[in-house]
């Protein structure tokens, strides 16, 4: 499960975090959990795009391995009755670790005081029938928070704690721990920087009402 609240980069200290790496802008913090082989994540970094362009990368499902290095391919299977998304997600392991996969309930929010928009994802049971050749992720939380800071400016923060199942060895788990979350926003930078979804903010109303 997911622990902690909203802080920026610039906070001087994360109560209960380690920072395990801070380059090109990138900060990333990590902390043990109980009972778990993985430990829970955050990772913050700053982009010259606005927050709307931000969510509409993480909205645009289909391209989540274009920043997700271990996703070989992403969709939304469905929605609930509160219109929160069903994603399924297969990660691609090396061999001979076998892969991943889990579907995820995505829900979004905003707080229009602070101007951050807000994303809620937990591993949920069904919607995709269970593979052999995968393993099944059920225990998954992820939020992400995209502050917009101006027009052409925002921060992204992102936690992640999930339970891949399995044995991994010690150095698969130290690149989903420090590796992983860094080249995602590494890649999510140069994505939104590069202005690719800079016209589809018209769209994500009412998202848009943040900026």
């Amino acid at each position: 499960m997911l622990l902690g609240t909203f802080a920026t980069a610039g906070d001087a200290a994360i109560p209960d975090w380690t920072l395990v790496r801070d380059r090109e802008g990138i900060q990333v913090f990590t902390r043990e959990v109980s009972g778990s082989p993985l430990r829970a994540v955050r990772a913050v970094a700053r982009v010259k795009a606005s927050a709307t362009q931000v969510v509409a990368l993480l909205r645009d499902v289909p391209e989540r391995p274009s920043w997700d290095a271990t996703c070989a391919s992403a969709e939304v299977i469905g929605h609930d009755a509160n219109g929160a998304e069903k994603v399924y997600v297969h990660s691609r392991l090396p061999w001979p670790v076998k892969d991943r996969d889990m579907v995820l309930r995505a829900s979004w929010s905003v707080d229009a005081g602070s101007k951050t928009i807000s994303m809620t994802a937990q591993a949920i049971s069904g919607g995709v029938d269970i593979r052999p050749d995968r393993v099944r992720i059920v225990e998954a939380s992820n939020v992400w928070y995209i502050k917009s800071l101006g027009e052409s400016e925002s921060e992204i923060v992102t936690e992640i704690h999930l339970d891949p199942g399995g044995q991994l060895p010690a150095w698969l788990l130290n690149y989903l721990s420090e590796e992983a979350p860094f080249d995602s926003l590494h890649k999510i930078r140069q994505i939104v920087e590069s202005g690719r979804y800079k016209s589809v903010h018209g769209a994500l109303n009412p998202l848009v009402t943040v900026e």
